[in-house]
Protein backbone atom coordinates (compact mmCIF):
# COMPACT_ATOMS: atom_id res chain seq x y z
CA UNK A 1 0.00 0.00 0.00
CA UNK A 2 1.27 3.20 -0.95
CA UNK A 3 2.23 5.98 1.87
CA UNK A 4 1.70 9.54 1.18
CA UNK A 5 5.34 11.21 0.22
CA UNK A 6 7.01 12.28 3.51
CA UNK A 7 7.10 15.82 2.53
CA UNK A 8 3.14 15.96 2.16
CA UNK A 9 3.11 13.72 5.43
CA UNK A 10 4.92 16.47 7.20
CA UNK A 11 3.28 19.28 6.10
CA UNK A 12 -0.35 17.72 7.00
CA UNK A 13 1.35 17.28 10.61
CA UNK A 14 2.29 20.63 10.74
CA UNK A 15 -1.22 22.06 9.78
CA UNK A 16 -2.23 19.93 12.71
CA UNK A 17 -0.10 20.97 15.30
CA UNK A 18 -0.83 24.90 13.84
CA UNK A 19 -4.97 23.98 14.42
CA UNK A 20 -4.39 22.74 17.48
CA UNK A 21 -2.02 25.87 18.96
CA UNK A 22 -5.12 27.87 17.53
CA UNK A 23 -7.20 26.22 18.45
CA UNK A 24 -6.14 26.12 22.43
CA UNK A 25 -5.43 30.16 21.95
CA UNK A 26 -9.04 30.55 21.08
CA UNK A 27 -10.03 28.60 23.89
CA UNK A 28 -7.75 31.11 26.00
CA UNK A 29 -9.26 34.43 24.49
CA UNK A 30 -12.68 33.42 25.37
CA UNK A 31 -12.06 32.05 28.74
CA UNK A 32 -10.18 35.73 29.31
CA UNK A 33 -13.05 37.62 27.46
CA UNK A 34 -15.76 35.35 29.69
CA UNK A 35 -13.23 35.93 32.61
CA UNK A 36 -13.31 39.61 32.01
CA UNK A 37 -17.34 40.44 31.45
CA UNK A 38 -18.00 38.52 34.54
CA UNK A 39 -15.69 40.61 36.50
CA UNK A 40 -17.13 43.58 34.87
CA UNK A 41 -20.38 42.63 35.94
CA UNK A 42 -19.61 41.95 39.50
CA UNK A 43 -18.07 45.50 39.45
CA UNK A 44 -21.31 46.78 37.96
CA UNK A 45 -23.31 44.52 40.42
CA UNK A 46 -21.25 45.87 43.34
CA UNK A 47 -21.64 49.39 42.35
CA UNK A 48 -25.78 48.86 42.08
CA UNK A 49 -25.69 47.67 45.12
CA UNK A 50 -23.72 50.30 46.77
CA UNK A 51 -25.54 52.87 45.09
CA UNK A 52 -28.71 51.26 46.48
CA UNK A 53 -27.41 51.35 49.94
CA UNK A 54 -26.38 54.47 49.95
CA UNK A 55 -29.98 55.72 48.41
CA UNK A 56 -31.50 54.08 51.50
CA UNK A 57 -28.99 55.40 54.04
CA UNK A 58 -29.46 58.79 52.62
CA UNK A 59 -33.56 58.42 52.30
CA UNK A 60 -33.42 57.14 56.24
CA UNK A 61 -31.22 60.16 57.28
CA UNK A 62 -34.11 62.43 55.98
CA UNK A 63 -36.62 60.86 57.84
CA UNK A 64 -35.10 60.81 60.85
CA UNK A 65 -34.19 64.71 60.44
CA UNK A 66 -37.90 65.85 59.68
CA UNK A 67 -39.49 68.04 61.65
CA UNK A 68 -42.84 65.71 62.64
CA UNK A 69 -42.31 63.05 64.91
CA UNK A 70 -44.02 60.42 62.91
CA UNK A 71 -41.61 60.47 59.86
CA UNK A 72 -39.09 60.56 62.55
CA UNK A 73 -40.17 57.15 63.77
CA UNK A 74 -40.16 56.01 59.93
CA UNK A 75 -36.61 57.16 59.80
CA UNK A 76 -35.89 55.00 62.85
CA UNK A 77 -37.59 52.06 60.89
CA UNK A 78 -35.59 52.75 58.11
CA UNK A 79 -32.38 52.49 59.67
CA UNK A 80 -33.42 48.95 61.24
CA UNK A 81 -34.43 47.90 58.15
CA UNK A 82 -31.22 48.97 56.41
CA UNK A 83 -29.19 47.37 59.33
CA UNK A 84 -30.96 44.40 59.11
CA UNK A 85 -30.89 44.20 54.97
CA UNK A 86 -26.58 44.85 55.06
CA UNK A 87 -24.48 43.55 57.35
CA UNK A 88 -22.01 45.77 56.12
CA UNK A 89 -23.83 49.02 57.01
CA UNK A 90 -25.24 47.34 60.32
CA UNK A 91 -22.68 49.62 62.61
CA UNK A 92 -23.26 52.66 60.86
CA UNK A 93 -26.75 52.22 61.06
CA UNK A 94 -26.80 51.82 64.90
CA UNK A 95 -24.28 54.44 65.28
CA UNK A 96 -26.72 56.75 63.93
CA UNK A 97 -29.43 55.47 65.92
CA UNK A 98 -27.35 55.68 69.30
CA UNK A 99 -26.10 59.55 67.91
CA UNK A 100 -30.16 60.38 67.96
CA UNK A 101 -30.42 59.43 71.41
CA UNK A 102 -27.42 61.05 72.50
CA UNK A 103 -29.06 64.88 71.27
CA UNK A 104 -30.12 67.12 73.63
CA UNK A 105 -33.66 66.04 75.21
CA UNK A 106 -35.74 67.83 77.97
CA UNK A 107 -33.67 71.00 77.54
CA UNK A 108 -34.33 74.28 76.04
CA UNK A 109 -31.90 73.47 73.16
CA UNK A 110 -34.65 71.15 72.40
CA UNK A 111 -37.76 72.97 73.17
CA UNK A 112 -38.81 73.51 69.43
CA UNK A 113 -39.69 69.39 69.18
CA UNK A 114 -43.16 68.25 71.10
CA UNK A 115 -41.75 66.79 74.25
CA UNK A 116 -44.67 64.01 73.99
CA UNK A 117 -43.85 62.95 70.81
CA UNK A 118 -39.84 63.16 70.55
CA UNK A 119 -40.43 60.41 73.68
CA UNK A 120 -42.57 58.64 71.56
CA UNK A 121 -39.21 58.31 69.21
CA UNK A 122 -36.71 58.29 71.61
CA UNK A 123 -38.58 54.69 72.86
CA UNK A 124 -38.76 53.66 69.67
CA UNK A 125 -35.31 53.86 69.10
CA UNK A 126 -34.48 52.03 72.41
CA UNK A 127 -36.99 49.36 71.53
CA UNK A 128 -35.76 48.21 67.86
CA UNK A 129 -32.13 48.06 69.49
CA UNK A 130 -33.54 45.78 72.33
CA UNK A 131 -35.95 43.56 69.58
CA UNK A 132 -32.54 43.36 67.79
CA UNK A 133 -30.65 41.92 70.55
CA UNK A 134 -32.76 39.30 71.08
CA UNK A 135 -32.50 37.77 67.79
CA UNK A 136 -29.57 34.90 68.30
CA UNK A 137 -26.30 34.76 67.20
CA UNK A 138 -26.92 32.47 64.31
CA UNK A 139 -29.62 35.02 63.29
CA UNK A 140 -27.98 36.76 60.11
CA UNK A 141 -30.01 39.94 61.66
CA UNK A 142 -28.93 40.26 64.92
CA UNK A 143 -27.39 43.51 66.34
CA UNK A 144 -25.28 41.66 69.00
CA UNK A 145 -21.74 41.58 69.63
CA UNK A 146 -21.91 45.17 67.80
CA UNK A 147 -21.19 48.68 69.92
CA UNK A 148 -23.64 50.56 71.63
CA UNK A 149 -22.35 54.75 71.96
CA UNK A 150 -24.74 56.36 74.71
CA UNK A 151 -22.22 58.76 75.99
CA UNK A 152 -24.36 61.45 77.62
CA UNK A 153 -28.03 60.26 76.56
CA UNK A 154 -30.88 61.08 78.45
CA UNK A 155 -33.13 58.21 79.08
CA UNK A 156 -36.57 59.23 80.81
CA UNK A 157 -37.62 55.95 79.79
CA UNK A 158 -36.85 52.39 78.31
CA UNK A 159 -37.07 48.81 78.39
CA UNK A 160 -34.18 46.72 76.92
CA UNK A 161 -35.34 43.49 78.83
CA UNK A 162 -34.43 40.09 77.48
CA UNK A 163 -31.66 41.78 75.42
CA UNK A 164 -28.75 39.75 75.15
CA UNK A 165 -25.25 41.84 75.15
CA UNK A 166 -21.84 39.71 74.37
CA UNK A 167 -17.81 40.43 75.11
CA UNK A 168 -18.05 41.35 71.57
CA UNK A 169 -19.55 44.84 71.25
CA UNK A 170 -18.68 47.76 73.60
CA UNK A 171 -21.85 49.05 75.47
CA UNK A 172 -21.39 52.78 76.84
CA UNK A 173 -23.78 54.61 79.45
CA UNK A 174 -20.67 56.81 80.84
CA UNK A 175 -22.25 60.28 81.79
CA UNK A 176 -25.48 59.26 80.76
CA UNK A 177 -28.66 60.79 82.48
CA UNK A 178 -31.61 58.83 83.95
CA UNK A 179 -34.67 60.05 84.66
CA UNK A 180 -37.39 57.58 84.50
CA UNK A 181 -38.22 53.98 84.91
CA UNK A 182 -35.56 52.34 82.25
CA UNK A 183 -35.46 48.30 82.85
CA UNK A 184 -33.09 45.63 81.99
CA UNK A 185 -34.91 42.68 83.64
CA UNK A 186 -34.03 39.38 82.72
CA UNK A 187 -31.11 40.75 80.36
CA UNK A 188 -28.16 38.01 79.52
CA UNK A 189 -24.80 38.92 79.42
CA UNK A 190 -22.71 36.66 77.73
CA UNK A 191 -19.53 38.08 78.52
CA UNK A 192 -20.78 41.42 77.86
CA UNK A 193 -20.87 44.35 80.46
CA UNK A 194 -22.79 47.11 80.79
CA UNK A 195 -21.78 49.36 83.83
CA UNK A 196 -24.20 52.07 84.65
CA UNK A 197 -22.44 53.01 88.07
CA UNK A 198 -21.81 56.21 86.61
CA UNK A 199 -25.01 57.41 85.66
CA UNK A 200 -26.44 60.75 86.44
CA UNK A 201 -29.66 59.65 88.62
CA UNK A 202 -30.31 63.32 90.32
CA UNK A 203 -33.77 63.62 88.69
CA UNK A 204 -35.23 60.26 89.16
CA UNK A 205 -37.64 59.33 91.90
CA UNK A 206 -35.23 56.39 93.60
CA UNK A 207 -38.65 54.43 93.38
CA UNK A 208 -38.11 54.14 89.87
CA UNK A 209 -34.44 53.87 89.48
CA UNK A 210 -35.10 50.45 91.46
CA UNK A 211 -36.82 49.50 87.88
CA UNK A 212 -33.17 48.88 86.21
CA UNK A 213 -33.29 45.79 87.56
CA UNK A 214 -35.93 43.73 89.35
CA UNK A 215 -35.35 44.12 93.04
CA UNK A 216 -34.80 40.84 95.14
CA UNK A 217 -33.33 39.35 92.16
CA UNK A 218 -29.16 38.68 92.02
CA UNK A 219 -27.86 40.89 89.68
CA UNK A 220 -25.89 39.43 87.05
CA UNK A 221 -21.97 40.21 86.73
CA UNK A 222 -22.03 42.01 83.25
CA UNK A 223 -24.48 44.34 84.99
CA UNK A 224 -22.97 47.21 87.07
CA UNK A 225 -25.75 48.94 88.94
CA UNK A 226 -25.35 52.45 90.43
CA UNK A 227 -24.93 52.90 93.98
CA UNK A 228 -27.91 54.58 94.67
CA UNK A 229 -29.97 51.36 93.51
CA UNK A 230 -28.04 48.01 94.39
CA UNK A 231 -29.40 45.75 96.45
Amino acid sequence: MLGRPTGVQERLDAVKVVLTVVGGVGAVVALTVAYRRQRLNEVDSHREDAKVLLDRYAKAAELLGAPDASVRVAGVYAFAALANDAPEARQGCIDVLCAYLRQPYGTADAAQRDPGQERHVRLTVIRLIRDNLHLADDDPRTWRGHDFDFTGAVFDGGDFSGATFTDAGRVTFADATITGRLSFAAAAFAGGVVDLSGVDLSGVDPESAVELWPAGVSVPQGLRLPDAVRG
